[in-house]
């Protein structure tokens, strides 16, 4: 075996900047989709966090005909969902709400929200919506459970569109689960921006319990679970429907917003299609380069098998030097995107350049700067491709050698 590194080796030395150049242009090919890879895998868990900490969280709780409807009378109570804390691992949160389409009057005049009855405590826990507040504060936990303090929380166009401010009055009305009217004269407590104008034009916050005395209910909605990360949802979701009322359903993030989880599909594709370009590419440049070098060296290789040397040994000593050519590639090419990841993780990885400015998800935008996640189990299974394409390259060259004939080859 010594005796094969040390030939390929030296045939590699031969044309020095021939192999350099294609040790580089391999090198640079698996840095870049080491980089790609990396950038990726942090910038879907950047929209994965701020979807679910946002407002959705991971799992949601609701009627399976809530989920269809959305009607003010499909809710349930808590005690129906079992007892669900106990999957949810350390580090876990949840929050109660009430969805309820209601009218806000003002002397100035009248809109159609959806106003959402929350639980402060558990709310700041389980998103962010405590961290919108533009100008007052946050709602605050209910002393009494007859919607003592009646807060209410609109949006700064809201509030400018019915002319409103902080301590001013507005009325409430909606149709109530037990068939009557149900209105209540709320106090805005705070305002908030998002910059997602579809969120700021239709929602509006107030207490859990002012919501269910509006509604005339003694149940939520939903049940919104946020979990500490995205890596075992799935299998959280399966345990806690085991548990759930058969009228009961949970979901995940992915099923809530499908779109989204396709373009998150959509992204690991174009990687996987990058990569299958580079590895073609990097194919043809080993081939071009072995094949060269076999051309050059067929007066060696017919002295070779003139003097006895069988055919397999000449299809391992060119394979030694195409793997050989592979392996210092892969290891430069790791080292040199270990590299460049590693500066992004201490420094982040700023795409405005290629984005402009921050995109919008659901309500919130999304940062433009990205810390790199490295995925060193999906990489080296690239890596393994990667030397099944080289395999491939050095194949042909290799059976070109063994097949020369030495009359022929001492000729030329």
């Amino acid at each position: 075996m010594t005796f094969f590194l040390r030939m390929a080796i030296r045939n590699l030395r031969r044309n020095f900047r021939r192999s350099i150049i294609t040790i580089s242009s391999i090198s640079l090919g698996l840095a870049l989709i080491f980089w790609m890879q990396a950038v990726l895998e942090g910038q879907n868990y950047n929209v994965v966090a701020a979807i679910t900490a946002a407002h959705l969280g991971h799992l949601q709780i609701q009627r399976k005909d809530f989920a269809l409807n959305r009607q003010p009378d499909q809710y349930f109570t808590p005690a129906m969902a079992g007892n669900f804390e106990k999957h949810l691992p350390p580090g876990s949160s949840f929050s109660e709400r009430i969805y309820l389409p209601v009218l806000l009057s003002t002397s100035e005049g009248t809109t159609l929200v959806q106003l959402e009855g929350i639980d402060p405590v558990r709310e700041r826990k389980t998103s962010t919506l405590a961290d919108i507040i533009k100008e007052g504060e946050f709602l605050k936990p209910e002393t009494k459970p007859d919607c003592d303090s009646r807060q209410l929380i609109v949006s700064k166009m809201t509030a400018k569109s019915l002319g409103v401010g902080l301590g001013m009055k507005m009325v409430t009305m909606t149709q109530a689960t037990d068939g009557t009217l149900g209105n209540e004269l709320l106090r805005v407590s705070g305002t908030f921006e998002t910059g997602a104008v579809e969120f700021d034009r239709s929602v509006a916050l107030t207490t859990r319990e002012c919501a269910q005395k509006i509604a005339v209910m003694n149940g939520v909605h939903e049940i919104a679970i946020l979990l500490p990360n995205d890596t075992h949802t799935l299998e959280i979701q399966k345990k806690i429907a085991e548990g759930l009322d058969p009228s009961l359903q949970i979901t995940n993030w992915g099923e809530a917003l499908p779109r989204m989880l396709t373009v998150l599909r959509y992204n690991s594709s174009m990687l996987v299609m990058v990569s299958a370009m580079t590895f073609i590419v990097m194919t043809l440049g080993i081939l071009n380069t072995i094949l060269v070098s076999v051309v050059e060296r067929t007066r060696e290789f017919g002295l070779m098998t003139s003097l006895g040397t069988k055919s397999n040994v000449v299809i391992f000593l060119v394979m030694t030097e195409t793997l050989m050519t592979g392996a210092i590639s892969v290891v430069i090419g790791t080292a040199l995107g270990w590299s460049v990841v590693l500066y992004h993780q201490i420094n982040g990885f700023d795409a405005t350049w290629f984005l402009g400015r921050a995109p919008m998800v659901g309500m919130f935008k999304l940062s433009t700067i990205s810390t790199p996640i490295l995925n060193l189990a999906g990489y080296f299974k690239l890596v393994a491709a990667s030397f099944g394409f080289v395999t491939l390259a050095g194949l042909y060259p290799a059976l070109k050698a063994s097949r020369m004939k030495p009359i022929e080859a001492m000729r030329v």
